[in-house]
C-alpha cells in the first residue's frame, strides 16, 4: 500500500502518523536532505521535475513541522524562539540554506544550480554572491575576456523587495530579543 500512493499521500500520511518528524534533529536531517536533492539532482543536473518535486516535499515536511511545532503545547509558545531549528517562513528557511549551500560549490556549479532556481530561491543569496564574487569575476572577466558577474549570476527580479523583507525581519528580531531581556 505504502508503494502504491503518490509522494503527497506518502508525505501526509508520514507527517501524520507518529513521533518521527518531530524530533528536531530528524526534521532538519530530512528537511535539508530534500533541499540537497533538489539542489543537486534537480538544479544543477537542469532536472526541472526533480526540483521540484523535492522542494515540493521540502515544503510539505516544513509546513508539518511547524503545524507540530504550534500546536504540541503551551510551552512551545515560550520557547518557540529558543527552539526555531529554522525558520518559521518556508522561503527563507529554503534560500538561506541555499545560500549557504552554493557557497561550498565550484563557481561553473554555482552558476548553473543559481541560474536553474526559482527565483525566490536566487534572491537569498544574490547580494553575498555580489559582495564575494563580483570584483575577481569582473577583474578576470576583462583580463581574460571571460564572462561578467553579472551574466554568471543575473540580478533576480524584486530584490529591491527582498532586502526591505530581509530589513523588516532583522528589525523584528532585534524588537523580539529587546522584549525577552526586558522581561
Amino acid at each position: 500500500a505504502e508503494y502504491g500512493q503518490t509522494l503527497q499521500e506518502f508525505v501526509k500520511n508520514e507527517l501524520e502518523q507518529g513521533d518521527r518528524f518531530t524530533s528536531d534533529y530528524v526534521f532538519l536531517s530530512e528537511f535539508q536532505g530534500s533541499l540537497q536533492a533538489a539542489f543537486i539532482n534537480g538544479l544543477l543536473a537542469s532536472n526541472e521535475e526533480i526540483a521540484n518535486r523535492s522542494l515540493q516535499y521540502a515544503r510539505q515536511l516544513h509546513r508539518g513541522y511547524m503545524q507540530r511545532q504550534l500546536n504540541d503545547t503551551a510551552q512551545a509558545a515560550i520557547d518557540r524562539s529558543r527552539r526555531e531549528v529554522v525558520s518559521r517562513d518556508f522561503l527563507e528557511a529554503a534560500g538561506t540554506f541555499f545560500a549557504q549551500f552554493l557557497s561550498q560549490l565550484p563557481l561553473e556549479d554555482m552558476s548553473v544550480m543559481y541560474n536553474n532556481a526559482p527565483e525566490g530561491l536566487r534572491q537569498w543569496p544574490y547580494d553575498q554572491l555580489r559582495a564575494g564574487l563580483k570584483p575577481g569575476i569582473d577583474e578576470d572577466a576583462e583580463q581574460f575576456g571571460s564572462e561578467t558577474f553579472d551574466q554568471l549570476f543575473p540580478e533576480p527580479p524584486g530584490m529591491a523587495e527582498h532586502r526591505a523583507r530581509l530589513q523588516q525581519r532583522r528589525e523584528e528580531q532585534l524588537r523580539n530579543q529587546l522584549d525577552a531581556t526586558q522581561q
